[in-house]
């Protein structure tokens, strides 16, 4: 494939991201589940008030803004 192919790809590939967070943001309420494929496939939203994974997650985590700077430094 040629770049403009590739860059279409990832334009479409990060606009369904989006409009999926979205979309489930606006109409779920947190920790309501819903089936896409049931038994395999579900949708739950929650909330991440850390970094990756809920690393440094919490109001008085005195290190993340240590790190975070540091990092992008």
């Amino acid at each position: 494939m040629k770049k403009p192919h590739w860059l279409a790809l990832a334009g479409t590939c990060f606009f369904l991201d989006v409009a999926t967070k979205w979309w489930v943001a606006q109409r779920l309420p947190i920790r309501e589940e819903i089936a896409v494929i049931p038994g395999f496939f579900s949708i739950t939203p929650i909330t991440n008030t850390g970094i990756a994974c809920s690393l440094l997650a919490g109001p008085d985590s005195t290190w993340r803004t240590v790190l975070l700077t540091a990092a992008a430094a």
